[in-house]
């Protein structure tokens, strides 16, 4: 494993940041640097020399900072945004479009006193299994949620009595290794993804979970290329495709499957309120896979902390939702 730590700091002032890094037995340690204006801020957690075994981060700033974590595994890597955010309720859709080896929950307290949780988990099949918990103060608990290749269409609901953070790592066939995102504390009836593609090398899925304990959720998603057609000053969708999930249950969909050749946006709508992650599958046989949560608002700033300017493509989509 390797860790890093990326910090951007967009204002046009310095930022005083302390990092606090805690195990699954409290507090191992903190640091602090100063972030420089409109500058990246690069921490490798490895050379902190901390004790093997599970870690969580907990940043803050005295001015607003953006944090992401790059975590490296074999020849791959999963890379996610923090959260903002602590909450008693969390919902992790899980993977789709490939199978996982093992899938892990991991719970972050940096609160200075214990989380009882009870855990969920949810099959495709609708198999329900329940577990209880806790996390101790200033700590980190991970959880073993599938093993050996199984189920690995599984969603995962965490409850605790304090605010909590949550986060869903898949371990996967090499050469990828490690998959990942952070849980979605508030679930939304309208999602996005600005920027998807496909081709014969490229997948594009979905991973919903609907965690409305009463009412299905009626789904439409509408897909529109880099220049959608437009009616009337309107975009007009190159594919659209309606599905139904059940009362807390998961689902998946191939976005292949409606999606044109090439580069396209979707806009997800449903009729409850649902959790929905995104997941691509890309290089040879389709078997290197990255997965991120789908956007839930439109903004007009957004700060990328993780990146570099190596020989390697990188891409930044991005898509004007205002008149859909």
């Amino acid at each position: 494993y390797a860790e890093v730590l990326q910090l951007a700091n967009a204002g046009s002032t310095p930022a005083r940041v302390r990092i606090a890094l805690s195990g699954t037995s409290g507090l191992i340690t903190t640091t602090s640097l100063l972030a420089l204006p409109r500058s990246l801020a690069t921490v490798d957690i490895g050379a902190l020399h901390l004790p093997p075994g599970v870690i969580s981060a907990n940043v803050s700033a005295d001015r607003p900072v953006a944090a992401a974590r790059a975590l490296f595994y074999g020849v791959s890597a999963s890379m996610s945004a923090g959260t903002q955010n602590l909450a008693a309720d969390w919902y992790l859709p899980g993977l789709a479009g490939t199978t996982a080896i093992s899938q892990v929950v991991t719970l972050s307290n940096p609160l200075p006193s214990a989380a009882g949780v009870l855990v969920e988990t949810i099959t495709t099949g609708g198999v329900r299994q329940f577990l209880t918990t806790h996390v101790d103060a200033f700590s980190t608990r991970s959880l073993l949620i599938a093993r050996d290749g199984k189920n690995s269409g599984i969603a995962v609901a965490v409850h605790a009595d304090s605010p909590i953070a949550a986060e869903y790592t898949a371990y996967l066939p090499r050469p990828v290794g490690i998959t990942g995102a952070l849980g979605i504390f508030a679930p939304s009836r309208k999602w996005y993804a600005a920027e998807g593609y496909r081709s014969s090398s490229f997948g594009d899925f979905l991973a919903l979970y609907n965690p409305d304990q009463l009412f299905k959720a009626q789904v439409s998603v509408q897909l529109y290329t880099a220049q959608p057609a437009l009616r009337s000053g309107v975009p007009v969708p190159y594919a659209t495709a309606t599905f139904t999930v059940q009362p807390d249950a998961r689902a998946s969909f191939d976005l292949g499957a409606i999606a044109p050749r090439g580069s396209f946006t979707m806009l997800l709508t449903s009729s409850v309120r649902i959790a929905v992650n995104r997941i691509v599958t890309f290089g040879p046989g389709k078997s290197r896979v990255a997965m991120v949560n789908a956007v839930q608002k439109t903004a007009a700033s957004w700060v990328f902390p993780a990146g570099d300017t190596s020989s390697q493509e990188r891409f930044a989509g991005k898509q004007n939702f205002n008149t859909f």
